[in-house]
């Protein structure tokens, strides 16, 4: 052949015949090993064992609080954490969180098993030792083992003040005053400004005896939290242990117009409680945020109880209240309106809506909804003094009269039905009566401000200047800005 190249004969797949033995001996191999791979990936397959849990989580059982009788979003809720630990049950994390699910919704045993596998599995983490020692705190359990969980998550956070005030609780509420006062005092150097905190230490001097330092740190709760009713109450007690009964009586008097007591900050324990979603906790979580002032949170949780009680009266009342209080009066007419057609055996709901009414100025509305109230419970005196104050307002004082008088023959009256009917009187001209009234009203309820004013103004009328200066006092005694105190001044009299 020409040209000094050798060819070498070929197959007929355009190999040269060396070079293809060697390549099929190679594919031959190739094809073995992917076989014998597939083998093992079937076999594996058909036999793939358990993820092997830790030693920590071996022989634990998942706890499963569900019970028939559960709400479906408390059930859907507990089983996604459930399925959570199943699916990673080395994760404290997953752990945790359906502890924390468990304990939002009182499964406290439950939240007990799962807290300490967290714990197990994660034993620095605060969280998982803190919610322990507050379900350990909540299930009665003794103070030495209260304390002793208290301390490990103390020992882990120690410069987080609630935790220190929670185990201050804790041994309060077991009569250890001497540790409580501790632990109180230091959340206290830790916050100097946690509410709570004083209001507790306040409470534990108060039952110590030592009356000077309970007052200090209660009034200093009061000035963090002005609206605190348990703050208000315990400082009544106090200043009547130390004889200074007016302003004990003030105090109480503040403390029945603030009855809900101040919520512990705490940002840790927070996050627990928001993750409840049954009826019970969310109407709870509203009334709480109604007396924030946080309405369309309430709103928010009172549209979950209706779902589950779509013809509770007391939801659709709270929850006009909420609408009405963020400015969407006439959704809460809609909502009550609709309701008392479904439900016409309510007089809450009746009431509350003639209510609503009124501040639209529907009057003739307002005033079916009042009777219809009372035809509900005609012997039910509270009703009955509504009917007559919403007529007084309207000008009808004579019926206004009648309906007042009807009232008290079905029962006693409370003190806002006697201070509404000696207005009615008054507007009369019948002062004689309506001062009648008004001290009826102050029997019931001696610091009733409106009551003494009114009474005082009947009697300086009358010429009884000094009467009328000690009930203008005891108005401004128990509200410093009161318009009483323009009467006093105008009497020359000054303040109290």
């Amino acid at each position: 052949m020409s040209g000094g190249f050798t060819v070498q004969p070929m197959t007929t797949r355009g190999c040269p015949m060396g070079l293809h033995s060697k390549l099929r001996l190679k594919q031959r191999l190739a094809f073995a090993c992917t076989g014998l791979l597939a083998i093992v990936v079937i076999r594996c397959d058909r036999h793939q064992p358990t993820p092997v849990q830790p030693a920590a989580t071996q022989g634990v059982v998942i706890p499963d609080p569900t019970a028939s009788d559960m709400e479906p979003r408390v059930r859907a809720c507990v089983d996604t954490a459930r399925r959570a630990v199943q699916s990673k049950p080395e994760s404290a994390l997953a752990w945790g969180e359906f502890g924390t699910v468990c304990d939002a919704h009182s499964f406290h045993e439950a939240a007990v098993v799962c807290y300490q596998q967290a714990r197990t599995l994660a034993p620095r983490d605060f969280r998982w030792a803190y919610f322990a020692a507050i379900v350990a705190d909540e299930l009665g359990e003794d103070s030495v083992r209260v304390k002793a969980a208290f301390d490990v998550a103390i020992g882990l956070r120690p410069n987080y003040a609630p935790a220190h005030c929670r185990l201050a609780d804790a041994m309060a509420q077991r009569g250890l005053l001497d540790s409580a006062r501790a632990a109180y005092s230091e959340a206290l150097r830790i916050e100097p400004d946690f509410a709570t905190g004083h209001r507790g230490l306040g409470q534990v001097y108060l039952s110590l005896d030592d009356t000077e330092k309970a007052v200090k740190h209660l009034e200093k709760a009061l000035d963090l939290a002005p609206s605190d009713g348990a703050t208000l109450s315990a400082i009544a007690q106090a200043h009547r242990r130390a004889g200074r009964h007016e302003h004990a009586e003030r105090a109480a008097e503040l403390a029945r117009r603030s009855p809900a007591p101040a919520v512990m900050h705490d940002p840790v324990r927070d996050k627990v409680a928001r993750l409840g979603v049954s009826s019970t906790l969310c109407f709870r979580r509203a009334l709480r945020l109604m007396f924030q002032k946080r309405y369309v949170e309430a709103i928010e949780n009172l549209g979950i109880v209706e779902e589950v009680l779509p013809r509770e009266p007391k939801v659709k009342v709270l929850l006009a209240d909420a609408l009405a209080k963020s400015g969407k009066v006439e959704q809460a007419i809609d909502l009550l309106s609709e309701a008392v057609k479904d439900r016409n055996d309510a007089p809450s709901m009746h009431l509350r809506l003639a209510d609503l009414l009124m501040t639209q100025e529907r009057a003739q509305e307002s005033m079916a909804q009042f009777r219809k109230a009372v035809a509900i419970r005609p012997e039910d005196s509270k009703i009955r003094s509504m009917l007559a104050s919403a007529l007084a307002q309207r000008g009808d004082l004579e019926g206004a009269n009648r309906e007042f008088e009807r009232a008290a023959k079905n029962g006693r009256l409370d003190a806002i039905g006697f201070y509404n009917w000696g207005c009615a009187l008054r507007q009369q001209g019948d002062s004689d009566n309506a001062a009648g009234r008004f001290s009826a009203a102050l029997k019931l309820r001696p610091r009733y401000a409106n009551a003494h004013y009114q009474l005082g103004m009947i009697l300086e009328k009358l010429g009884r200047r000094v009467e009328a200066i000690d009930h203008y006092r005891a108005a401004v005694t128990t509200e410093p800005r009161h318009p009483a105190s323009r009467r006093l001044k105008a009497l020359g009299s000054g303040t109290p």
